[in-house]
């Protein structure tokens, strides 16, 4: 008595009772074989839309990928090339007016600012080195001033000591 499974077919047996006697047993049998199909069938369908679900997903990162982190991967390759040479002509190409895009815009901003601040810089640089070497110039011409003032006072005061001598 009871229910069996196996893999082609299932057997329920009942015994049958009358007046609390038994009279005999109803057993049915179902062969499984379009359950064990159709149950194919859907563990086919669901792999069939896994498979299908995982290829979008790849396709959607891919395209992803080179929306988004092919330029950023660029724009981090020419922040890497400015940074080593110190060229801060270099510019990162946008390839789009998205969030990335604006990113890009932005760094090409701050490498015009930092360039045009070099330039300051350098000119800056540049006006101090000649007003030092201005200096140098002026300082040199005091020194062989106050040189030739010396020797001025030395023969002064030699023809003086000279002339009360004589």
């Amino acid at each position: 008595d009871g229910l069996e499974f196996g893999w082609r077919e299932a057997r329920l047996t009942v015994p049958v009772t009358y007046a609390g006697s038994r009279v005999g047993t109803l057993f049915i049998q179902r062969e499984l074989t379009d359950v064990l199909e159709r149950l194919l069938v859907g563990l086919g369908t669901v792999v069939g839309l896994i498979v299908l679900c995982t290829l979008v997903a790849l396709l959607i990162g891919a395209r992803l990928q080179r929306f988004i982190v092919d330029p950023l991967l660029h724009l981090a390759g020419t922040a890497r090339a400015v940074s080593d040479s110190k060229d801060y002509d270099k510019r990162a190409q946008a390839e789009s007016n998205d969030e990335v895009g604006v990113v890009v815009h932005a760094f090409n901003d701050m490498l015009d600012r930092i360039a045009e601040r070099t330039t300051e810089l350098s000119r800056a640089n540049t006006d101090l080195h000649r007003e030092v070497e201005e200096r140098k110039r002026i300082e040199g011409e005091r020194t062989m001033l106050l040189a030739r003032e010396r020797d001025a006072n030395r023969l002064k005061d030699e023809f003086l000591a000279t002339l009360s001598h004589e």
